[in-house]
């Protein structure tokens, strides 16, 4: 038998200006791990109504929502993944993005995006 497979243990995430395409990958994650927190940014330009959307489909999948604070624009992109690697051993991967991943205007400009390990 191999080694165990790890499994996720929890998820938060801050996306910003979220896409249609982005909720069956979030709704996944919701099901994939016990635990999944996303702050979900209300002020965005146009955005406010999509943004609500999402955020009420990620409720109804069962992710734990938090909202902005009123008047505060939440302008990053986080995402903190924490996976049980073996019995007694978790282990924390970390995605802070500073750039764009809108698809239509990536290309124009973006920014860096490390991840730990």
């Amino acid at each position: 038998m191999g080694p165990p497979v790890p499994i996720t243990a929890r998820v938060h995430s801050t996306p910003q200006r979220p896409l249609k395409s982005d909720l069956p990958r979030a709704t996944t994650l919701v099901h994939s791990s016990p635990q999944v927190a996303v702050l979900v940014e209300l002020k965005a330009r146009f955005d406010e109504a999509r943004n609500v959307g999402f955020a009420n489909k990620l409720e109804d999948a069962g992710c734990n929502v938090a909202y902005g604070l009123v008047g505060l624009k939440t302008h990053c992109k986080t995402t903190l993944v924490i996976r049980q690697e073996a019995p007694n051993i978790l282990r924390t991967y970390c995605h802070i993005g500073t750039g764009n991943y809108n698809p239509s205007t990536a290309a124009v400009y973006t920014g860096t995006r490390p991840v730990t390990g």
